[in-house]
């Protein structure tokens, strides 16, 4: 092996070891969504399914499988499940991953096409007031 993949291959398994406690498992199924992992990182599951739990139950029928990113942390790739798309879906799914505590990055796709991709956001009052209103609306509500 040379040189640079030796080294490629070693921070791999760093970024690997570091990114938190590991999971006993790899892929789930919860509530018929499939949560996925980079690197089964439990707290990363433990976040997944409390979206999940957030979101109103119809809304989370729709979802298909959502996937962190654990080698860039916090950040999720959230599948709708092809012909249950929904206008006001993408905001529900905005709202349940900040009310659990925002994220680094948020891309949406449905059928295979790109619906949305939201850039980092983590609850601060002040910011609130950028949100759309649909999104601070849906927040207000899973925080009841």
């Amino acid at each position: 092996m040379n040189e640079l993949a030796r080294l490629v291959a070693e921070q791999s398994r760093f970024d690997y070891e570091d990114a938190g406690v590991k999971a006993p498992h790899g892929d789930i199924a919860y509530k018929g969504v499939v949560l996925s992992s980079r690197y089964n990182v439990a707290s990363e599951f433990a976040r997944m399914r409390k979206v999940i739990d957030r979101m109103p139950e119809l809304m989370a029928r729709r979802l298909e499988s959502i996937w962190c990113d654990s080698k860039a942390s916090s950040v999720y790739a959230v599948e709708i499940l092809p012909r249950h798309y929904a206008e006001e879906l993408p905001s529900w799914i905005q709202a349940a991953f900040i009310a659990g505590g925002g994220y680094n990055g948020l891309s949406i796709e449905c059928g295979g096409r790109d619906i949305d991709c939201i850039e980092n956001y983590w609850p601060e009052p002040e910011l609130e007031a950028f949100l759309p209103s649909d999104v601070r609306d849906k927040i207000q509500q899973l925080s009841r």
